[in-house]
């Protein structure tokens, strides 16, 4: 089981996020049911704690409202950026905005400004939010509108570009419910794409200063928590059909995502830094946590990510993630608990010249800073550290003696397959791999940096 933040009164049934700061801090955005409001908490891969204090939903909408969904995502300055909807209109903020700064110094929150009024009470609330190249937010959220003596939910739009939040536009002016809208990604040139569910089809529309014609999407009748990515021009739409499997640009990606419940909750896909793709889902057959992954040469096979205790009640509530710097971080719901996960290689050191000096070859092909698969450089007479995978494969390799050869003391002080933190030692002049973590401290990937009884390698 993943690490546990929120031991109870967590609740991700009305959105949320995980992320991680530049400098590794992995942070989530909850609701909490026992305060009645956004929280806040950081570290949650260790020992976590609430950032300041919750949101109250008075706090945030004002006098008798009740916060509907959340959702935040995080700037270029480490800025967190956090939109809330409120169950109905005529309070002060019925969609309201806010930022916390200083997540990794000394917290601070802005003060909560409102985007526009509900036209009523919303029958699917749901909203997103990303902030473009500048940081500035963009916001799409779920509301009411009267149509020929009947309601309808639709998505709505609005951004703040330094100017005040513009007036809201409707996003679809067809007349029939939209029952989701959770995803929305911003390009380079400041151009939206949205993803959006709406009469049991899922469609996706692009906004270049007005919006364009929408298109529906062939394959999957419900969206997925960040159901669009774009990478660089390439963009990812994301779809499920519950009880069949869940579709990337109309392609099957060999998932079985559950036929019953909150499907839209339970189902997220992610894109890494380095394009890898990601989809997680709560597993139709055993209700396990399961993905599957897409480097650029297929789909996986499912994977399990958590099973035994949690298995009737994994993502009861939906779950989050995000992927980068090398790693999927995700958070789901057991019941009222909230628990962390991660999967990928863990994250340690960007590799620096140092790591590749002739003197220490340990990595032996990577671009400076990036990921690196081992190769057989990596295995080299003259620096045995890694001796025993299978190179350019899964797996872990238990620390032997050749790991501690007196011509590679990488690691100098270990029993042999046992945990060892690194220290002033491992960063002897004449073996240099790890150069730059503070000594048990984080690294540049956000985990502590030391070998936890093998060395990790990377999943491909």
């Amino acid at each position: 089981m993943g690490n546990e933040f929120l031991s109870a009164n967590g609740s991700l049934g009305y959105g949320g996020a995980v992320f991680r700061t530049s400098s590794g801090t992995v942070v989530a955005v909850v609701y909490n049911t026992s305060s009645g409001g956004i929280a806040v908490y950081k570290d949650i891969d260790g020992t976590a704690s609430l950032v300041g204090s919750a949101q109250t939903d008075v706090t945030v909408h004002g006098t008798g409202a009740t916060i509907a969904a959340i959702d935040a995502c995080i700037d270029s300055s480490d800025v967190i950026h956090v939109l809330s909807v409120a169950d109905n209109t005529g309070y002060t903020r019925d969609v309201a905005y806010n930022t916390l700064s200083g997540i990794d110094g000394t917290p601070s929150w802005g003060t909560w400004e409102g985007v526009t009024t509900l036209n009523g009470e919303p029958t699917y609330p749901s909203c997103v939010i990303d902030v473009d190249s500048n940081d500035y937010p963009r916001a799409i959220w779920t509301d009411e509108y009267f149509y020929k003596g009947s309601y309808y939910s639709g998505p709505y739009y609005s951004h703040d570009v330094g100017s005040g939040w513009i007036t809201k536009e409707r996003v679809d002016t067809t007349d029939q419910h939209c029952q989701a809208v959770y995803g929305m990604a911003v390009d380079t040139a400041g151009d939206i794409e949205v993803v959006y569910e709406s009469g049991n089809t899922v469609y996706h529309r692009r906004r270049n200063g007005s919006w364009g014609t929408r298109s529906s999407l062939t394959n999957g009748t419900r969206t997925v928590k960040g159901s669009v990515h774009i990478d660089g021009t390439t963009v990812y739409r994301y779809a499920q059909t519950p009880g069949t499997n869940a579709y990337e640009n109309d392609s099957a990606v060999g998932a079985d995502p559950e036929s019953t419940g909150t499907t839209q909750k339970h189902t997220s896909a992610g894109l890494s830094s380095d394009g890898e793709r990601f989809v997680i889902y709560k597993d139709d057959t055993d209700a396990y946590l399961d993905m599957v992954t897409n480097s650029g040469s297929g789909w996986s096979s499912p994977e399990t990510l958590e099973e035994s205790t949690i298995a009737q009640c994994v993502c009861a509530k939906g779950y989050v993630l995000n992927a980068g710097n090398g790693v999927l971080d995700y958070i789901y719901s057991v019941s009222d608990a909230l628990y962390y996960g991660v999967y990928g290689e863990g994250t340690t050191d960007a590799l620096t010249a140092n790591d590749l000096d002739a003197a220490a070859p340990v990595l032996g092909g990577p671009t400076i800073g990036q990921k690196h698969v081992l190769d057989a450089n990596d295995l080299d007479a003259a620096a045995p550290v890694l001796d025993s995978p299978t190179l350019g494969t899964s797996g872990e390799d238990a620390l032997t003696a050749n790991d501690l050869d007196a011509a590679a003391p990488v690691l100098d002080s270990p029993t042999i397959g046992q945990t060892h933190v690194l220290d002033a030692n491992d960063l002897d002049a004449s073996a240099p791999v790890l150069d730059s973590p503070t000594l048990a401290e984080v690294g540049s990937g956000g985990m502590p940096v030391q070998m936890d009884h093998y060395a990790r390698l990377r999943r491909t």
